[in-house]
């Protein structure tokens, strides 16, 4: 079965211990151990997954926590008659615990006290305040320093969300890869819990460093094979849950995923490796070998290109071939969220399916019945696939390729769906067709707006989007419906994606449209933002009336 080794309910190597009595597990960044997003899970529900397949009662007490972003020793009792003592040391602050973390060095004492009230939001950052608040206190003994960096040891005396995090930052010294609270960029939040003891039961459990916190003095880089090949394993089975939906997601999303500079795409049984940083592309066949091992049937590579390779030629950008393992057959359909579109993972760097667009070819789906929607640069026409199998009345897709279209018109027909006066596929260059449908007076429900950042559009002329943005936006804002529905994507980079909203806006004033909303759109649940913020892609959803 492809991709049988991220299937596990919870790895063997990062069980700690394990006894009638206790569960200790070694928790990887990025999953939290209650609740979450939509569509994913939590270590407890994974751990009691894992006990229930050991034909093992799955009770868990939870009395310990860390950080979603925080990795390390995490413990669950299993002994309900231990609770009350248990709970008791807990409330009395009797439970020892240990925690490393890379901060920002403003001349920090060799061992220094953190004693602070803090305002404790449910959600969004823990603030320290003058007065009121929970009492916080914790110890810390700097271990090493180097190039305005520091390795601290810090042991809480109390337990308040996100403590250790809000009273490092307040005291000018936070966590590297803390966006939260202003630390410095890292690939990870650089904080793990080491130890948990519980003295009264004589309980005392460790978790391995990371390899990322034996490198802290210098800027971060992949780290060795086995580095790289355990935050592939640690991306890719996170995401497993979303399997019960389809069979196409991504693994791995670069920095998000302590793996800056790697973004791998599931596509059925196989994967698309995109490499974008000179270390990653040095290094492009090890990291294949690495996802080859995750369980996928063929491994491609993709490589941006940078300077120094735009000469190459495509061959060897984005090999046809598979790097390792099986070459996808020739017509080969995968399925998102229960509806299947083709892909070509050998073509070049032209797959057919952007998987960072998932989330928002089903908001489009769920907001298409009974409507008319317009797909400009509308590629293999996924957005129109997933409005036309949502109850769309009409669709009409423009695109200037027409073997895009020709694609298009493939994937409408693997959901039983016909080219025709409803679903209309027309090859043109966008600008020149928004001029005429304004024109026309034409009218949508729902407008898609996913553009290319550069593109060439015949006769020595190119599409460039910085430019294209304000007749755009005005065109589209022109063709929306009464109570109609944008989405606008982009794929710009993050300087030229801050001044997006104010287009927007300043379209709709334009317009004389004054009664909108206009919503900044979260990014998949396989897409997270990088530790710094930054992401592939934004989107917003614009709805008038």
């Amino acid at each position: 079965m492809a991709f049988e080794p991220i299937s596990v309910s919870w790895p063997r190597e990062r069980i700690v211990a394990i006894s009638d009595q206790y569960v200790v597990v070694d928790k990887p960044i990025g999953r939290p151990v209650h609740g979450g997003r939509p569509g994913m899970d939590d270590v407890v529900t994974r751990v009691r997954r894992c006990l229930a397949e050991r034909k093992e009662p799955d009770y868990l007490a939870v009395h310990h926590r860390i950080d979603s972003d925080a990795s390390g020793v995490l413990f669950f009792l299993r002994d309900a008659s231990k609770n009350p003592l248990l709970a008791a040391e807990m409330k009395e602050h009797r439970v020892g615990r240990r925690y490393l973390a890379v901060v920002r060095d403003p001349g920090l004492a060799d061992r220094f006290d953190l004693h602070h009230q803090l305002e404790v939001a449910p959600t969004g950052p823990t603030r320290v305040v003058v007065a009121g608040g929970l009492r916080a206190r914790a110890r810390g003994r700097v271990l090493a320093r180097g190039q305005g960096r520091a390795l601290v040891e810090l042991r809480p005396q109390t337990g308040r969300r996100h403590q250790l995090r809000a009273q490092l930052s307040y005291s000018g010294a936070p966590i590297f890869g803390d966006r939260w609270y202003g630390g410095d960029p890292a690939p990870r939040l650089m904080l793990h819990s080491a130890q948990f003891e519980i003295a009264a039961f004589g309980w005392k459990f460790e978790a391995a460093v990371p390899e990322s916190f034996e490198s802290w003095r210098s800027d971060w880089d992949l780290g060795s094979f086995e580095e790289v090949s355990r935050a592939l394993f640690d991306a890719a089975w996170r995401r497993e849950p979303l399997g019960k939906d389809g069979d196409t997601w991504r693994l791995v999303n670069g920095a998000a995923d302590e793996l800056p500079g790697i973004v791998v795409d599931r596509y059925g049984e196989y994967c698309v490796v995109e490499l974008s940083t000179p270390a990653s592309i040095e290094r492009s066949g090890e990291i294949a070998r690495a996802v080859h091992a995750l369980g996928a049937k063929g491994v491609y590579l993709k490589c941006r290109a940078r300077h120094d390779l735009r000469r190459k030629p495509q061959q060897q950008l984005a090999p046809a071939k598979a790097e390792v393992g099986d070459d996808v057959p020739e017509s080969y359909s995968v399925t998102e969220l229960g509806i299947s579109y083709w892909v070509s993972p050998g073509d070049g760097h032209n797959v057919g399916l952007y998987v960072d667009q998932r989330d928002n070819r089903q908001r489009i789906r769920k907001a298409a019945k009974g409507r008319t929607l317009l797909n400009l640069f509308c590629y293999t026409g996924a957005f129109t696939v997933a409005a036309a199998v949502g109850g769309a009345r009409r669709t009409v897709s423009v695109d200037l390729s027409a073997r895009a279209l020709r694609r298009a018109e493939a994937n409408l027909a693997l959901s039983g769906i016909t080219v025709g006066d409803i679903h209309v596929l027309i090859r043109a260059e966008v600008l020149r067709w928004l001029a005429r449908a304004t024109k026309a007076k034409e009218r949508f429900d729902l407008i898609v707006l996913d553009p290319p950042s550069f593109a060439t559009v015949g006769r020595g002329q190119v599409f460039r989007l910085k430019e294209a943005w304000d007749p755009m936006l005005r065109a589209v804002v022109a063709l929306l419906a009464e109570n109609g529905e944008l989405l606008v994507v982009s794929h710009e980079r993050a300087p030229e994606r801050d001044g997006l909203r104010r287009r927007i806006h300043r379209a709709l004033r334009d317009a004389g449209r004054t009664r909108y909303s206009l919503h900044d759109m979260a990014n998949g649940v396989d897409c997270p933002s990088g530790i710094d913020g930054s992401s592939e892609s934004t989107s917003h959803w614009l709805t008038l009336g």
